[in-house]
């Protein structure tokens, strides 16, 4: 919504530099920020270079009101409006708690405040804290601090008319109390259990408020609440008020709270028009009336002095009112004390500059809080970019990582000096099974010489042989070499060489994984039966004796006693061989063959872990780095819209020099 006003008197640049800033904002609209990163702000970016551009629409004009603790500042607010609207009293802090003045048909009391719990807390302690060891915000406190500003913006741009109710509900409450001497003093000088972003005092007001002047009634910059420094609705005042009225007088003293205010005001690269109000104390009713007016002189003089000291220029007005006298003469229509305070021909000029200069302080402000935004929103790019940056960094840390420690993994080497290291461990292991299966050996055998010490034809005895030769080869692989009983000292065994081989590797693949915060290693995975060899099972061999002799073909050949013994000695020889070669080639694939399975086991149980997280980061990363190419894409014509803007908007503030 347009102000007429002040379309008719904007310079020719600035109406160009609006047109195209009005195709910018809009080609902005149809951008999808939900595909950005969500800590680039670049749609704050956006409603910031929206409002500053509403801001040229104003229907208000905001006249601030300031100076230090009881120097009248409340009682000309009232006399500018012509009704009581700002509290006073003596000896006592009156306004504690700034508050905005403006015409309305109902008059009436607006409390707004916030829907959000942090932003009332943060309002209750009226100032953001340091940080003790910097002297600088926290970010937690700096996003507080930015809610905040957010939210007071949203009120006053409702006030100024560039936007509705409707765009602040759920986020702002608005308590409406009646206009009277009590709620106005419980409204701006009493504790509050909540404090509101901005107190409003609605009335009809006089001449110049019915022309869409605001006055904003400022708490004494040295009061008991005042925290102008970091308080963001004094900060809201020093950047976005067009006028300044500083109040002070013989007995309110210009200290350095007021004079360090005045420098931040000056310091703004629009240097608003201040005027110096002298409040004039005419206590010396018994004095001539020429010393009487030489006093007052002196009182103006002293003051003007004063600020010129503190600000190295001079104020744009010096005038001296009898504050006190005016609002007194307005209350009881008391033309002659009126005329007596020098209040008229105050309100007159001032009512003349404002009609006369209004446009251009708007304009000119706003061309300058143009380019704070443009500032702000060139500095928000940037750091959005370096955000990006850093995702991706920090993205390729992590990969790069992993990927180190699958190399670290993938270089651990099990069979450098295995074979050197074990062997004798898993030849003991193996005597140790080999022994009873050696003592069975000779049990069997001597039961066998029992047997057979007397004639026995070599039928017989093949047979008997063959089947213990079955027996004894089966043996092994049942009940000596069989895999649950070996299990147990083969993984002391193999954990211990293993752990050894893998220890530096491991140590440091959990070093880059805690540096990642992600979760370590797992256990190594123990070896199991299926890890061993079996040992041969087939029967043992052996010579056999003759059947049948050549005499009597068809009948049973018979041995003597003797004979029998050195036959069954000789297959127990070939036995306990056997038994020997087993033994040894069961070493052999425990060493060469089923070791080397189970370390890749083992190493390929680590590197599944370091594949699952690969495959975890990635699954989250990808979004992620697929959003950061979009807000890429974003920033990048968000930069390009503002490097076009760029140049009409130099244009249009050396218009206004």
């Amino acid at each position: 919504m347009q102000n007429p006003e002040a379309t008719k008197l904007r310079t020719p640049q600035t109406e160009i530099l609006l047109k195209e800033l009005d195709a910018v904002i809009e080609s902005w609209r149809k951008l999808d920020f939900t595909q950005s990163l969500r800590n680039t702000r670049l749609e704050l970016v956006m409603r910031n270079i929206d409002r500053a551009r509403r801001q040229f629409d104003s229907k208000l004009f905001f006249v601030v009101i300031f100076g230090p603790l009881k120097a009248g500042k409340s009682t000309l607010t009232n006399a500018l409006a012509s009704e009581y609207v700002s509290p006073t009293g003596f000896g006592k802090e009156t306004t504690r708690r700034p508050s905005l003045i403006i015409s309305a048909e109902e008059p009436g009391i607006d409390q707004y405040f916030s829907t959000d719990p942090e932003i009332n807390h943060f309002l209750s302690q009226r100032r953001l804290r340091k940080n003790d060891a910097t002297g600088v915000a926290t970010d937690d406190e700096t996003q507080k601090l930015a809610k905040v500003r957010e939210s007071f913006d949203a009120v006053a741009d409702y006030l100024r008319g560039i936007r509705s109710k409707d765009e602040f509900q759920g986020r702002i409450r608005v308590d409406t109390l009646h206009l009277n001497a009590v709620r106005l003093e419980e409204t701006l000088t009493q504790d509050l259990t909540t404090e509101p972003l901005l107190t409003v005092i609605r009335c009809k007001g006089d001449h110049l408020l019915r022309h869409g002047v605001a006055i904003v009634d400022m708490p004494g910059l040295d009061g008991s609440r005042s925290n102008w420094r970091t308080d963001p609705i004094h900060e809201w005042v020093m950047n976005r008020a067009e006028f300044f009225l500083f109040v002070q007088s013989s007995v309110a003293a210009l200290n350095k709270e007021a004079h360090d205010f005045l420098k931040e005001i000056v310091a703004q690269s629009t240097k608003p028009p201040i005027w110096l109000i002298q409040n004039i104390f005419d206590a010396r009713h018994w004095q001539p009336e020429e010393k009487r007016k030489k006093a007052e002189a002196d009182q103006l003089e002293e003051g003007r002095q004063r600020v010129i000291k503190l600000l190295n220029e001079e104020p744009r007005t010096v005038l001296g009112l009898n504050v006190g006298l005016a609002w007194d003469a307005k209350n009881e229509n008391q033309d002659e004390w009126l005329s007596q305070s020098k209040f008229p021909k105050f309100e007159s000029d001032l009512a003349d500059v404002l009609h006369a200069e209004r446009a251009l302080i708007q304009e000119h402000n706003c061309l300058k809080y143009l380019r704070q935004r443009f500032g702000e929103a060139e500095k928000q790019l940037k750091i959005s970019i370096g955000q990006i940056k850093q995702l991706r960094e920090a993205h390729k840390k992590v990969r790069d990582k992993l990927r180190e420690a699958q190399a670290l993994l993938d270089a651990v080497s099990y069979h450098s000096d295995w074979e050197t290291a074990v062997r004798g461990e898993i030849c003991a292991i193996a005597e140790a099974a080999a022994k009873p299966w050696l003592d069975s050996l000779e049990n069997e055998v001597a039961r066998l010489r029992e047997r057979h010490d007397r004639k026995r034809t070599g039928k017989e005895v093949n047979g008997e042989l063959d089947n213990t030769a079955i027996r004894l080869g089966a043996e092994g692989d049942i009940k000596h070499f069989a895999k649950p009983l070996q299990l147990p000292s083969y993984v002391k065994v193999a954990n211990q060489y293993c752990k050894s081989a893998e220890s530096d590797a491991i140590t440091r693949v959990n070093e880059f994984l805690g540096e990642l915060e992600l979760s370590q290693l797992p256990a190594p995975v123990a070896p199991s039966a299926e890890d061993l060899p079996r040992i041969e099972s087939e029967s043992f061999t052996h010579d056999k004796l003759p059947e049948r002799g050549w005499k009597n073909w068809f009948g049973g050949k018979d041995y003597d006693g003797s004979t029998l013994a050195k036959h069954i000695e000789s297959a127990a020889k070939a036995w306990r061989q056997q038994i020997e070669k087993r033994k040894g080639n069961w070493i052999n694939q425990v060493i060469i063959n089923h070791f080397s399975t189970y370390c890749e086991k083992r190493r390929k149980h680590f590197q599944a872990h370091l594949q699952r997280l690969m495959a975890d980061f990635n699954a989250t990363a990808k979004p992620e780095e697929e959003t950061a190419t979009a807000t890429e894409n974003l920033i990048s014509q968000m930069d390009e819209s503002l490097r076009n803007l760029a140049l009409p908007l130099a244009k249009a503030r050396e218009s206004m020099k």
